[in-house]
């Protein structure tokens, strides 16, 4: 299981760090071959480090990185997004570096290049990921609910997760754990607390991947803000609802849309008054 873990992870940077590789390289050929100032010396690489660092963060920011969790197409929806941004940035750059207006046409051309690689790199590496990496073998534990719809979800999926058991809480801690043993990873479904913590901390000691759909406190608890006393780590949960700035622009939305209120009124009114009619005939 180990191995196996390092492999996808391997897998997954090198497909990620050629992705990378390729854009900084682009930018590069540009930048030396349209934009660069000879005065520049070694501060030419400085400037495509700079584009590559900014491209990275935004990538990483937009999720794109994560080649083995997201579909095919959010994951070219995210680098397309982040190389358009990416795109913009350095042109914005090359602007105020040459102190004058440059020709953008350069730029364009490589903000396509580099979407139509990251597309079909992205369709490749996850045909070669679904190859050599199949299907991760799951076991659900429900609680009071059954999980139908979730189980709807996640077969939409089945070319990262296939359910092969579905077993109640109430089957007892023993037979949980006896069945766990045989998956790659658990699905933990609307479970009370207790039993929950209980599967996830004997899922932790066995090194066993586990999928937590979370509560509503487990929401609430990962908004929070991180505190310490001394060596205490503390989640801070206002529970104060709006802020102030955010309670201005609901204000300002709600005043804009009550000039719409009356000619909606006056349209249900209308279809009302018309139904009756057409009741009392």
């Amino acid at each position: 299981m180990y191995l196996e873990e390092q492999r996808r992870r391997a897998l997954s940077l090198l497909a990620n760090l050629i992705i990378w590789v390729f854009e900084a390289v682009s930018f590069g050929v540009i930048w030396f071959g349209e934009y660069h100032n000879p005065l520049f010396f070694r501060g030419n690489y400085v400037v495509i480090g700079l584009y590559a660092v900014f491209l990275f963060l935004i990538t990483k920011s937009f999720n794109g990185y994560k080649l083995s969790y997201m579909r095919v197409l959010d994951l070219c929806l995210s680098h397309g997004l982040a190389i358009v941004i990416g795109g913009a940035v350095a042109y914005i750059f090359i602007c105020m570096v040459s102190r004058d207006y440059m020709n953008v046409l350069p730029v364009i051309i490589m903000v396509i290049i580099q979407i139509v690689f990251e597309t079909l790199w992205v369709i490749l590496i996850q045909h070669i990921y679904m190859l050599f990496f199949p299907p991760r073998k799951l076991i659900v534990i429900y609680g009071i609910y059954p999980p139908e719809n979730f189980l709807l979800k996640i077969n939409a999926r089945r070319d990262r997760y296939q359910i092969c058991e579905v077993l109640n809480y109430q089957q007892g801690m023993e037979k949980i754990q006896q069945d766990v043993l045989d998956f790659e990873g658990v699905v933990l479904y609307d479970l009370p607390s207790e039993d929950r913590n209980n599967i996830l901390k004997y899922c932790f000691k066995h090194s066993i991947r586990t999928y937590v759909i979370p509560k509503i406190t487990d929401i609430i608890m990962k908004g929070s803000d991180d505190m310490h006393l001394v060596d205490t780590p503390v989640f801070l949960s206002r529970n104060i609802g709006l802020q102030a700035d955010q309670r201005f622009f609901k204000r300002a939305c709600l005043v804009r849309g009550l000039g719409e209120l009356p000619a909606i009124q006056d349209i249900f009114v209308k279809h009302a008054q018309a139904a009756i009619d057409k009741l009392n005939k």
